[in-house]
């Protein structure tokens, strides 16, 4: 019987989003605070499950782009000033390419290529930036903070094939690029000048490429690998100035793969606490327009709330692994590759200046960075 073409099971997707959000306020006593919350959960998956599938060649790829820019500013200006700015991005997106399943069996039969792949491509810009001038006593604090836990999969499960030559590919491959910028400077012309600004960053995804109690034959090669590139660059810098006292503090932590330690748990605490609140004050309701011979505005349906973020869940746990295996079944091939590879690139910049005319100038800057990556073939 004379198989059919090549067979391509695709799915993708693509979410992306760039939000610009300033706050300013002059007066007696000027406040402004900006706060900016992107929330990416999205499941892409191809799959071919069940039942038997008879090609010259089978491709199953699952793909997805995921990325932001954010810009919150925040400024003010008055006898007493005081300005702040949170922005938060968290990603819990899932890409998954997988055959067969652990409930039942599905075969195969190809006379090339069989290839099963999932790409997820990851890019995050923000900038939190802000500054106050006052008289008696000016504050300016700015927060950044970005949570990635996704999960790119590529599966072969109980699955029974038999090729004439070519190839078996398993290839799972996720690319993470974070930039995140914190500034804040304040500037008091007769009083306390107090700039401050933190920066948090974790990591905690999961890449794996697996054949699982499967029973599959080529004469060509069996490659199964999993791969991740991460490359991190952050700055932080605060300056405060003040006739009297300035104080200027810069806190910055990287984490993948790993919760914070007490000490940098403790000098991240109350920002947390305060994105948390900030970002859960912004949910609100809207409306949604009905389709049909309907006048605008008299019958609209409320759209649903959006639900709260919170960032403190988020790092409560952490587990970042990339993991390659061949595991049960059996396997014949020409030759059995089983590889995992991550990358990882950071920088990790924190400063902080404090300057005082009269009395004291008070910089302070911790920068924190901490790797726990499980990566494992087998």
């Amino acid at each position: 019987t004379n198989k059919p073409n090549n067979v391509q099971v695709r799915a993708s997707s693509t979410q992306v989003s760039s939000n610009i959000v300033i706050g300013l306020a002059i007066g007696f006593g000027g406040g402004a605070a900006s706060v900016l919350v992107n929330k990416f959960s999205a499941d892409t998956e191809a799959y071919v499950d069940g039942g038997s599938v008879t090609a010259s060649g089978l491709a199953v790829n699952a793909s997805s782009v995921n990325g932001f820019f954010a810009a919150a500013g925040a400024g003010s200006a008055g006898i007493i000033g005081i300005a702040g700015a949170f922005v938060v991005g968290l990603s819990s997106d899932t890409t998954k390419a997988y055959i067969g399943d652990s409930s039942q069996d599905t075969t195969i039969n190809v006379s090339s290529a069989l290839a099963v792949s999932a790409i997820s491509d990851n890019t995050f810009n923000s900038y939190s930036i802000g500054g106050s001038f006052a008289g008696l006593g000016a504050v300016a604090g700015m927060a950044d903070a970005t949570v990635v836990n996704n999960t790119t999969e590529a599966r072969i499960e109980r699955a029974t094939g038999t090729q004439q030559s070519s190839s078996v590919t398993v290839n799972a491959q996720e690319t993470v690029t974070i930039s995140p910028t914190t500034g804040a400077g304040a500037l008091a012309t007769a009083g306390a000048g107090i700039g401050a600004g933190v920066n948090i960053v974790m990591l905690k995804s999961t890449v794996a490429a697996t054949v699982l109690n499967s029973t599959l034959s080529t004469s060509g090669a069996f490659n199964v690998s999993a791969g991740s590139a991460k490359n991190i660059n952050m700055m932080t810098a605060t300056v405060g100035a003040g006739l009297t006292v300035g104080i200027g503090a810069a806190t910055a932590v990287l984490l993948v793969g790993t919760t914070a330690p007490g000490d940098a748990a403790n000098a991240i605490a109350d920002t947390v606490a305060s994105a948390d609140n900030s970002s859960s004050s912004t949910s609100s309701s809207g409306n949604g327009i009905r389709s049909g011979n309907h006048v605008p505005g008299n019958d609209q349906t409320p759209a649903a709330t959006a639900p709260a973020v919170s960032v403190a869940s988020q790092l409560g746990s952490a587990h970042d692994a990339v993991t390659a295996e061949i595991t049960g079944g059996s396997t014949t091939a020409g030759s059995v590759n089983v590889t995992a590879q991550s990358q990882v690139r950071t920088y990790n910049l924190a400063q902080g200046d404090g300057v005082g005319a009269l009395a004291a100038g008070v910089g302070a800057a911790v920068a924190y960075t901490r790797l726990n990556e499980n990566v494992a073939a087998s």
